[in-house]
């Protein structure tokens, strides 16, 4: 009898790892589109930091336990006619399918080498293409532009208007499905 209940045991201990292993498979991978989600509060041109910025990633998916292989998200500045500009990189390790991954922060771009000139900032997601799925989706720029220059003249030009004042607090990491789904 002891040693059927220990042959059991061990059999539990050594399944254990397979029976709770996520389950890694490609789903469509892409930033909000609503601007209620994609948003910065402002540029401050004399630390050159983009304030209070705000952006989502979703996976489509098949199955919300499932998640997305490990993919990256990069931030950049846009000028109509000429290759973006990458200031920013993330390297995320995957997401829920189904699920989403919030990003709240401050963006320096003090050692960006960029031309004075109006940008328009962006998000590429799944840039570079770790992930099996439809690009067509993956890139979007956030509604107002920057101006960068050489003097304290960097702005925001457009208003930033129907934005809350202080962004909600999300945590730093992708939200989990219930357990209970």
């Amino acid at each position: 009898m002891t040693k059927s209940l220990n042959a059991i045991v061990l059999a539990f201990i050594l399944a254990a790892p397979a029976a709770f292993a996520q389950t890694v498979k490609d789903a469509n991978l892409y930033p909000t589109n609503l601007e209620e989600n994609m948003y910065f509060k402002g540029y401050d041109a004399p630390t050159r930091t983009l304030r209070g910025m705000h952006f989502e990633v979703y996976a489509d998916g098949e199955n919300s336990r499932w998640v997305t292989p490990a993919f990256t998200v990069k931030l950049y500045l846009y000028q109509e006619g000429k290759a973006p500009i990458f200031f920013r990189t993330f390297e995320e390790e995957g997401i829920y399918q189904m699920g989403k991954k919030v990003y709240d922060l401050d963006v320096s771009l003090a050692d960006l080498d960029a031309a004075p000139g109006t940008y328009r900032v962006g998000v590429l997601v799944n840039a570079d293409q770790t992930v099996k799925e439809k690009a067509s989706d993956n890139a979007m720029l956030f509604r107002d532009a920057i101006t960068l220059g050489k003097s304290s003249a960097n702005s925001v030009t457009a208003p930033l208007s129907g934005q809350p004042d202080t962004p909600e607090a999300a945590p730093d990491h992708t939200e989990a499905p219930d357990k209970d789904e």
